[in-house]
């Protein structure tokens, strides 16, 4: 039976299935070499648009990336410049000529605004009340301190003192004394007196009353426009001290 012709040629047929198998198994896949040159071009443009549009994306993320990077330096910025003008100082912009010849119109000053209290002579800057704008004057008395104002000539004492005043455009007008209070007056608790330098055109503690420290916004420290007159504003105080 292991002879048998019809066995045999079953066995050999069997084999050459089986041969067939395995080389169709064991074929490799197609390679560059067996792209047409059609075949090829697209598969690299494909691999092009793909490497492209991954380009795309990466560049997206870092705009993305550096957007959001500049929006939270931006927010930072405000949030810090807005904390310095609430509680360090300020720059603010002289409206009208009440503090002539110290100051004038359109002149901007640094305002220091930090653990400040009011002393005498000090520029200050007020939120007013009475008025409901911002003003520019300057402290004559504190609390507790008698202010009184000479009808005929003009001179203003404090505490009895003749106030010597090298900053003033002109003494006061009598028709100026104003009729908010009768003087001498002693300043109460917590407010000050103020007046501007130009005595005969300025709306100040004589028409509006004394001035609560909540509406006082800081000291005016220096002037930074115009450039010619950058500077400090109490050369004249200074000068008097020294002498």
């Amino acid at each position: 039976m292991a002879n048998d012709p019809e066995n045999k040629g079953w066995n050999q047929e069997n084999l050459e299935e089986q041969d067939s198998f395995y080389k169709n198994e064991e074929s490799p896949a197609d390679t560059d070499e067996d792209l047409t040159e059609e075949e090829y071009i697209k598969a690299q443009a494909y691999s092009d648009e793909i490497a492209q549009a991954a380009s795309e994306g990466a560049t997206k993320i870092n705009w993305l990336k550096e957007l959001f990077e500049w929006t939270q330096a931006i927010a930072v910025a405000v949030v810090l410049a807005l904390l310095i003008n609430q509680f360090l100082f300020a720059i603010v912009q002289v409206e009208g000529s009440s503090m002539v010849p110290t100051l004038h119109d359109k002149e901007r000053l640094i305002v220091t605004k930090l653990f400040y209290k009011p002393k005498q002579h000090d520029i200050v800057i007020i939120k007013s009340s009475v008025l409901k704008k911002h003003i520019v004057k300057r402290v004559i008395a504190l609390p507790g301190q008698e202010i009184n104002i000479d009808s005929q000539t003009g001179d203003v004492y404090v505490d009895g003192v003749l106030q010597d005043e090298p900053y003033i455009k002109e003494k006061i007008n009598p028709s100026r004394i104003g009729t908010k209070y009768h003087y001498p007056f002693v300043v109460p608790e917590d407010t000050v007196f103020v007046m501007g330098d130009n005595r005969n055109n300025s709306q100040d503690s004589r028409s509006i009353g004394v001035i609560p420290y909540s509406e006082i916004v800081g000291k005016a420290a220096f002037r930074i426009m115009p450039f010619n007159k950058f500077g400090g504003l109490y050369q004249n105080l200074a000068e008097e001290d020294g002498q």
